[in-house]
């Protein structure tokens, strides 16, 4: 089975577990990169730092739990899509600063490119 193509019932959940540790990659592929700017460039603790590099290792723990059978590649393509929307969600919720309109249609681009590579119907 790869993400693509049809699914059984029984591989759904699967595909859920997928994107679950998909947006929790991308909480903590962002939430590393913030620690080490407030580190770095804001003069905040070492330990925030250090707390960055905490959460990116068990980011690059994550591509690792899925399934054997998932194509790595598209899981990885359609991550990159969710990775788009949820730096714009970051930056609205966490630094309290709204997209533009460029920013909101590149994303909604993004998005559907995401879910064509994960979800297209493959022969």
């Amino acid at each position: 089975m790869s993400l693509s193509g049809d699914l059984l019932p029984s591989q759904c959940s699967s595909r859920k577990t997928v994107m679950a540790s998909g947006t929790l990659g991308r909480c903590g592929s962002l939430s590393d990169c913030s620690c080490w700017r407030r580190w770095l460039r804001e003069g905040q603790s070492f330990w925030v730092g250090l707390l960055g590099s905490v959460i990116l290792v068990a980011y690059g723990v994550l591509p690792t739990l899925q399934p054997a059978s998932f194509d790595f590649s598209r899981t990885y393509a359609a991550y990159g899509g969710l990775f788009i929307v949820f730096s714009l969600l970051w930056g609205k919720i966490v630094e309290h600063r709204s997209p533009d309109a460029p920013s909101v249609w590149g994303a909604a681009l993004a998005l559907t490119g995401a879910l064509i590579i994960a979800y297209w119907p493959r022969a």
